[in-house]
């Protein structure tokens, strides 16, 4: 590691401090910042041991590192789309789905950085052929969650297929799948696993992060080591043969824009617990293909009350039949033809706002969409602890 290019989001004070305290730490690596003008200008700070001041920003760096939310980090993956250079980021943001640390990892997350210590994420995104042949590469949308990190690529949202013998599924067992980042607040999953203990009823918790050391020691500390099983990263066959052989997934998140691992289970006839928060009240169907959490419910009751309703043999085939064909509503393929559509709506008349499916949105090839949904190599690279 040689030269950093260094993005910062827009509230200087929030990250001056992090900024001298990384500038140090590249001194002593014998790594060099690299501060544009903007940069430089908004932290006042000068050419010195470890920065590199009014630097104008180059390709040929090894990495670029973000201290800010996801707005500074899409600004810093559209800068280095097609360049190869990973983007390694520090959420200093409200939410941070992109991030790589989170502020209380900072040290550890600037030691990994500028050891290289990390591994890559290759994001999608949507090519587009603007009118006059040119192309045009988005920044990359939100990598999710804990699918890209949890899971791999994943299957088609509405694909009904499953994993040999999921049909003779014993089915002892719960299921979290996730990126552990604070935001995805693994750690609720305690409380339903100390309220099982005793029972038989496991908790498969599939995916890794900066928040997995912290949950490790969770589990261990409460003596549930017998209860949560932490699987950390496995491949996607492994991961959808884990999801179907179980009772329920949990997700515990504050918040998603969509929530992809509910329809992935729910394609496998395995239905939901989630909060009643945004993006999963919409992904689950309260009652039909799962259970929501409302305000002041504590998320053990609804589990608890979830696992009562699936002993039912009648139940559980109805609400398996339901979560299969809600899930087969959706595919990549429809939701490349909407979003084009909203884009090209939004382009000829200046917003999207209130137009429906009957509106005469375009389709993707009235919008010029080059590739779909293209493969990121070229694109953008995201880094994830390992």
């Amino acid at each position: 590691m040689r030269e950093i290019t260094v993005f910062t989001h827009r509230h200087p004070a929030d990250t001056t401090p992090a900024l001298v305290r990384l500038a140090e730490q590249a001194a002593q690596a014998g790594v060099t910042l690299r501060l544009d003008e903007r940069e430089t200008r908004k932290h006042g700070l000068e050419t010195g041991p470890g920065i590199e001041a009014s630097a104008p920003v180059k390709n040929d760096v090894e990495l670029c590192m973000v201290l800010g939310g996801d707005g500074t980090i899409l600004r810093a993956l559209r800068c280095y789309a097609g360049t190869g250079v990973p983007v390694f980021a520090i959420n200093f943001g409200e939410i941070g789905f992109l991030a790589t640390v989170e502020p209380r990892d900072i040290e550890d997350g600037m030691r990994r950085a500028l050891a290289g210590d990390f591994e890559l994420l290759r994001l999608p995104a949507i090519v587009l052929g603007a009118p006059g042949g040119r192309s045009q590469a988005p920044a990359p949308g939100d990598a999710p969650s804990g699918r890209t990190e949890a899971a791999g690529s994943a299957p088609a949202p509405g694909a009904p297929s499953q994993p040999a013998g999921a049909e003779s599924r014993g089915r002892a067992c719960l299921v979290w799948v996730g990126r552990l980042v604070a935001h995805k607040r693994a750690e609720l999953i305690l409380p339903v696993a100390e309220r099982l203990r005793g029972s038989g009823i496991t908790i498969d918790v599939v995916g890794r992060g900066p928040a997995a050391r912290s949950l490790a020691a969770s589990v261990a500390a409460r003596g549930l080591a017998s209860t949560v099983r932490l699987r950390g990263f496995l491949p996607e066959a492994e991961k959808q043969a884990i999801v179907a052989n179980s009772l329920l997934h949990l997700n515990t998140s504050q918040g998603e824009g969509w929530g992809l691992c509910v329809l992935e289970a729910a394609a496998l006839g395995v239905p939901t617990v989630a909060y009643d928060v945004d993006g999963l009240r919409d992904a689950v169907r309260d009652g039909q293909t799962g259970w929501l959490v409302r305000d002041g419910e504590p998320i053990e009751d609804v589990t608890q009350r979830a696992v009562g309703e699936l002993a039912d043999p009648a139940r559980r085939a109805a609400i398996a039949a339901a979560c299969r064909s809600w899930a087969s509503r959706f595919s990549w393929e429809a939701s490349v033809e909407r979003m084009a559509g909203l884009l090209g709506a939004a382009i000829r008349t200046g917003t999207a706002a209130g137009l429906g499916e009957a509106s005469g949105m375009g389709t993707a090839s009235d919008l010029g969409v080059a590739s779909g949904l293209a493969e990121a190599s070229g694109l953008g690279e995201a880094c994830g602890p390992p």
